[in-house]
């Protein structure tokens, strides 16, 4: 560009944004998990525990997606210079 501007380097907002929403899935599947896993200590049965224990997982895979987002989105998103 003729002016001198160059564009800002780096994820920007949308980087930002996007580890904030798998953040908040994060603590959601962890806070249904904890409310499964009162309804099944209070009522009991295999349909609350197993609830419980997919919440869990997928906490964990959102965990890890999280991590491994960290780790490259500043690659990706990074514009490249010619």
């Amino acid at each position: 560009m003729a002016s001198g501007y160059s564009p800002p380097q780096g994820p920007g907002p949308v980087a930002w944004a996007h580890r904030l929403t798998i953040a908040t899935a994060v603590f959601g599947a962890l806070a249904y998990s904890a409310w499964e896993f009162a309804t099944w200590l209070h009522d009991g049965g295999a349909g609350p525990a197993s609830r419980a224990a997919l919440g869990v997982a997928v906490a964990g895979g959102f965990t890890l997606y999280l991590r491994h987002l960290r780790a490259r989105l500043v690659e990706k998103l990074t514009p490249r210079r010619p």
